[in-house]
């Protein structure tokens, strides 16, 4: 369920300074919890050109000095975006990081919604810090933040 050294483009359109949209809000739900707690993430954009057939991969990565874990957590199904007031829903009951060492979670993770296409492929990453840390009674709690 989880891919290693996996290489993330840091860039907009593979490469390309195109500018596909414009954060509008983002919304996590919880946004404090145990780790593996149903997850909720809402985003509002304006797309700056239309976005044909576009799906939101999401997944959360694990970065450590050692290995990266990228553990996928699912996708949207492919939605054409033109204009302003676009968004996007997704949820999951459960994030599932149970087979991933607790010392290798409780680092600075990230919650990326990938916008790819069958065409140009990735468009742009959206990127919330995750902050894993242990709770008094010892699970792990995460707090993902807004990158607005």
């Amino acid at each position: 369920m989880e891919s290693k050294d996996e290489k993330w483009d840091e860039g907009k359109g593979e490469g390309k300074e195109e500018e596909w949209i414009e954060l509008r809000e983002v919304s996590i739900r919880p946004s404090t919890c145990p780790l593996s707690a149903p997850l909720r993430l809402e985003v509002e954009f304006d797309a700056l050109r239309p976005i044909s057939r576009g799906s939101w991969k999401i997944s959360f990565l694990v970065d450590t000095i050692e290995t990266r874990l990228v553990v996928p957590l699912g996708e949207t199904p492919p939605t054409d975006y033109v204009g302003n007031d676009c968004f996007f829903r997704f949820a999951v009951d459960e994030v599932l990081v149970a087979d991933v060492e607790p010392s290798v979670l409780t680092n600075c993770g990230l919650l990326i919604a990938a916008l790819e296409t069958p065409d140009r492929g990735l468009l742009v990453k959206v990127q919330c810090v995750v902050e894993v840390s242990h709770a008094p009674n010892g699970d792990l709690l995460r707090t993902i933040y807004s990158p607005l």
